[in-house]
């Protein structure tokens, strides 16, 4: 019965926290660019969904979300030490880039209707 109710606990925090693991990877950021010219990573979405923006210094929380539909540009440009994020035309600030973090885009994909 304990076994049942830490399980159904655990699926309650998931549900209502939401679980990263349902989530793809989409594009990453190494960070180690050695920003003698600007570089830019850009792909279009593989799906409708939501697209998440998370940093390695603190990996569970999103810096930033934006819904996207199937063919939007996602990514990211660099620049010397400077970074940002890219989602449908707007532009993200990356200020922990200059201080070693590295940046991942991640879709929840839209959930089907039935």
């Amino acid at each position: 019965m304990k076994r049942w109710l830490a399980c159904w606990a655990a699926m309650m925090v998931c549900g209502i926290a939401g679980c990263q693991s349902d989530k793809m990877t989409v594009l990453s950021l190494d960070n180690g660019q050695d920003g003698a010219r600007p570089v830019r990573q850009v792909v279009t979405a593989p799906e409708k969904g939501t697209y998440y923006l998370y940093s390695s210094i603190d990996p569970k929380t999103a810096v930033y979300h934006i819904d996207l539909k199937k063919g939007d540009e996602v990514g990211f440009s660099m620049s010397g030490s400077r970074a940002q994020g890219l989602a449908k035309g707007v532009l993200i600030e990356l200020s922990d880039y200059s201080e070693g973090a590295s940046y991942t885009w991640k879709v929840e994909p839209e959930k089907k209707k039935e």
